[in-house]
């Protein structure tokens, strides 16, 4: 029996940013009704759904699908996940294109094109490489605004049990993508050249003024053009694509935003930690050199731990040669003996050269259980650096110092540094 495909797009009138777009005029249609026509001209899906929600706002957008003779199905407004399966499901899909109402320049050769390889190499998921969309640095992208992914509908079920962070269930697909040891993830599907300068997708009134002009300048000629089109067009009249330039990568770093926060309010320290089979305690040393402030902080709850686990276990104080001089005087203050101690050092001292320092002294000194102390805000960095370049060598127990929620100021500023980072192939946004 053939297997089933079917495409969701998931629409709301209910827009924070510009509310009701999904229904706003493009060439006398609204941008809904283009989204559904391009992705109908798809010669691999099966079926097209769209995918709204039981609030009341949303009737516009039933009562337009009904009129037009577009399968339409409601579910919950915020838990988008929900929505997904529970459509899915009514529908019997085999696998699931997911598309969003305000991409109205989708190409329906990129998503057969998304569709062929995914099945070529039986992946769980796979999406198409654009601007503002998968993170996978080094690779040519399509514009912001041709994003489509695909996965199996095992995949979504398993994702839908398993996500409880209410930003992986606000955007379906997070989870699945971020588990590459629970699933089989297709590499993103590349574009020739580099077009994610390129912003196509809706989200503020200028991105709408774009989309029109484009749509004035294409549609009455080539009713069905693709994204070359688009490119042309855009080459040839260069004063449009800066209508919304200034907006190019606000949606992504929204989203990261989220998810970064999300991670913060769930930041803990670990709950089953076996202090006897610890080999090291690690200290990561702060902007100050002196044993003042967040360095002496670090340093107490270092020391209150060391006493806690076995005589062997290593103490290791990472930073400068004046971060040592000013521990070892600290040292001598106290009345804790530290049989080994080890201080590591480089010109200069910034989470990345710690981390890259801490995983040659563990791959020296055959390490394999580490307990990582920073405070809070820090944590999320350094996780990052860590998954670069030491958990492929040792298990790392993070221990955050203070509350999370006393540390506002830092906590936004950590965000900006790892979207920036990240943004430079320096450290993985995400955690798998």
């Amino acid at each position: 029996m053939k297997s089933k495909i079917v495409a969701i797009i998931q629409a709301r009138m209910s827009s924070t940013r510009l509310p009701g777009k999904v229904m706003m005029p493009i060439v006398g249609k609204p941008m809904l009704w283009h989204v559904v026509d391009r992705v109908k001209r798809t010669k691999l899906i099966d079926q097209v759904i769209v995918a709204t929600s039981i609030n009341s706002a949303d009737k516009k957008i039933v009562g337009f699908c009904k009129k037009n003779n577009i399968e339409v199905f409601r579910g919950s407004q915020n838990d988008v996940l929900d929505r997904y399966f529970k459509c899915a499901k009514k529908y019997k899909a085999d696998f699931v294109v997911r598309i969003t109402a305000d991409c109205p320049l989708i190409d329906p050769q990129l998503i057969d094109d998304l569709i062929r390889k995914f099945l070529k190499g039986r992946y769980d998921y796979m999406g198409i490489a654009t601007g503002g969309g998968i993170i996978a640095p080094r690779i040519y992208r399509f514009p912001q605004g041709l994003d489509a992914e695909i996965f199996t509908f095992n995949s979504l079920a398993k994702s839908w049990k398993a996500a409880n962070d209410k930003v992986d269930r606000e955007h379906v697909s997070v989870y699945i993508w971020q588990h590459p040891k629970k699933f089989k993830l297709g590499p993103p599907l590349a574009s020739e050249k580099d077009y994610s300068y390129l912003r196509l997708t809706v989200d503020w009134k200028e991105d709408i003024s774009l989309i029109k002009k484009i749509y004035t300048e294409l549609y009455l000629k080539k009713r069905n053009f693709g994204y070359r089109d688009i490119v042309f067009i855009l080459n040839k009249k260069p004063a449009l694509p800066k209508i919304n330039l200034h907006r190019h990568g606000e949606t992504t770093k929204r989203f990261w935003k989220q998810k970064l926060i999300s991670e913060f309010e769930k930041l803990g320290r670990p709950k089953k930690l076996d202090l006897k089979n610890v080999q090291a305690v690690i200290v990561l040393s702060a902007d100050e050199t002196g044993i003042v402030g967040e360095n002496k902080e670090r340093i107490i709850e270092g020391l209150k731990i060391i006493k806690k686990v076995n005589k062997n276990c290593s103490f290791i104080y990472v930073g400068t040669k004046d971060h040592n001089k000013s521990f070892n005087k600290f040292l001598r203050k106290q009345t804790i003996n530290i049989e080994r101690f080890f201080l590591l050092e480089d010109k200069f001292s910034n989470t990345k050269t710690q981390i890259i320092q801490l995983s040659k002294f563990a791959k020296s000194h055959k390490l394999k259980n580490l307990l990582l102390i920073s405070h809070a805000y820090h944590m999320l960095r350094i996780q990052r650096y860590c998954k670069l370049y030491v958990e492929n060598l040792a298990r790392v127990y993070y221990y955050p110092i203070g509350r999370i929620t006393a540390q506002h100021r830092q906590v936004r500023e950590e965000i900006r540094k790892i979207i920036k980072y990240s943004q430079y192939g320096d450290l993985p946004l995400f955690l798998g």
